[in-house]
């Protein structure tokens, strides 16, 4: 399967924002469709390679299915960590998120802070680029500023760079 534009479709492709200046094609996927991104079309940037499939998304296993919520998660650029699929908890704050993301990629999170780094890591909403509040229930964020099966970013900072956005949309391939 593949991940087209469309999942990640919004007011960032078209510059509206501020995170980028992008004005991308138009959608190429139904609405809906989460899956991993073809090499990138267009001989730019290589596309997003996703360790974990969305019908295999890494989590505890602990965690009832009833309760399970799907995200696609892009990993700090300064981790070289590969983006994957992973679920959590929808009862638990969405730091849980940061932090499922932290072990299957491979780095250490502390107090909010990748290991060594001054700055505080943030979860983005992407294309939008949203900072996600991390107190917060899982639960208390879906249908206004998470939606379930969306991509998000894991970054340091308090915003996503124009040239991060550009990065990543160019890997979605748009």
């Amino acid at each position: 399967p593949e991940v087209h534009a469309s999942r990640y479709s919004s007011r960032c492709r078209r510059g509206d924002m501020g995170c980028c200046s992008s004005t991308a094609a138009t959608d190429r996927a139904p609405p809906g469709s989460l899956v991993t991104p073809p090499a990138s079309r267009h001989g730019g940037a290589p596309a997003l390679v996703f360790t974990t499939k969305p019908s295999r998304p890494v989590g505890d296993a602990a965690v009832p299915p009833a309760r399970r919520c799907m995200f696609a998660v892009v990993m700090p650029a300064s981790t070289g960590a590969r983006p994957c699929h992973l679920f959590v908890d929808r009862e638990k704050p969405v730091e849980a998120i940061l932090h499922a993301a932290a072990s299957h990629g491979g780095f250490a999170v502390d107090k909010g802070k990748l290991v060594g780094s001054p700055e505080r890591l943030n979860l983005f909403t992407f294309p939008e680029g949203e900072v996600v509040r991390l107190d917060l229930e899982v639960d208390a964020h879906l249908g206004a500023t998470l939606h379930e099966g969306r991509l998000l970013v894991l970054e340091k900072g308090n915003r996503l760079s124009d040239e991060r956005c550009r990065a990543l949309q160019a890997a979605l391939g748009r």
